[in-house]
């Protein structure tokens, strides 16, 4: 596989990993469930920016 394409591949798969920490932080943190300092917490737990 050429390196254009691994990387493309990555971008892809970074790209749905942020849409899907997105989707699960916005509505917590407007609606007031979760403050700012909570989603950084989730964030932490999860070893952000790392995993990716």
């Amino acid at each position: 596989m050429s390196q254009f394409f691994k990387k493309r591949q990555a971008n892809g798969l970074q790209s749905k990993v942020l849409a899907s920490i997105r989707d699960t932080l916005l509505p917590k943190l407007l609606s007031g469930e979760i403050r700012v300092k909570e989603a950084e917490k989730v964030l932490e737990a999860l070893k952000w920016p790392e995993f990716i």
